[in-house]
């Protein structure tokens, strides 16, 4: 009984290594592929994933309950995520600019233990250079996001909409991270930022605050 007893220790422990060691270490994925792995409760597996400019989408398949985490390069948090997708599972959509970023997969209690799989895809989007400067007219459809890309220097960055709509303004630096997002600061419903900024590329994202706000718009955009 004793000898059964040390063996089962033994595995025990043996697999609980394993499984830290395992968390501690970052799997490369490409955007379209699929991973398998067992989760050991709360000791996180982390993920790499190199991608385009556009939509992020990762999420676990499970019959446990994941919790699911995204970092930027600099190793900041920028999306969380626990129920969102079938069951217990995560699921994250999120705006991201080019570049690495890391997935971190636990389970929610240390009861969550079991197999799993993250599916990591993504999709891209149309950008538009825009020049400080020089409005650009362009027609909404709704809630779909349209996006424009801008590279400056240290300043006060100023972006609003002109129109008849009810807008929606956001801005995400190079890392990933939403720098600043309003609705109904400008004239009418339209939507105003102004925000000191950090030499880099900005990506602004306009969209209605409903698919009722369809029509034509100008968005300015000023540094100084």
């Amino acid at each position: 009984m004793k000898k059964i007893v040390s063996v089962g220790l033994i595995l025990f422990f043996g697999l609980l290594a394993v499984s830290l060691a395992y968390a501690q270490a970052v799997v490369t994925l490409t955007p379209g592929s699929s991973h398998n792995s067992i989760l050991q409760g709360t000791a996180e597996h982390r993920y790499s994933v190199t991608v385009p400019a556009g939509r992020l989408i990762a999420f676990t398949e499970s019959n446990i309950d994941t919790v699911m985490r995204i970092y930027n390069a600099q190793g900041n948090e920028i999306a969380y995520d626990d129920d969102s997708g079938d069951q217990l599972n995560a699921r994250i959509n999120i705006q991201v600019a080019a570049g690495t970023y890391t997935i971190g997969v636990t389970g929610w209690s240390s009861h969550d233990v079991g197999p799993y799989t993250l599916h990591v895809r993504t999709e891209q989007m149309v950008i538009t250079p825009i020049t400080p400067g020089s409005p650009h007219r362009a027609t909404l459809q709704g809630a779909d996001e349209q996006h424009y890309s801008i590279t400056i220097d240290w300043a006060m960055l100023t972006v609003y909409t002109e129109s008849d709509l009810d807008t929606v303004i956001s801005i995400i630096d190079q890392w990933g991270e939403h720098v600043a997002w309003d609705d109904d600061s400008g004239d009418g419903l339209n939507a105003w930022i102004e925000h000191p900024v950090q030499p880099g590329t900005y990506t602004i994202i306009v969209h209605g605050w409903s698919s009722y706000d369809t029509g034509p718009y100008t968005l300015h955009v000023l540094v100084r």
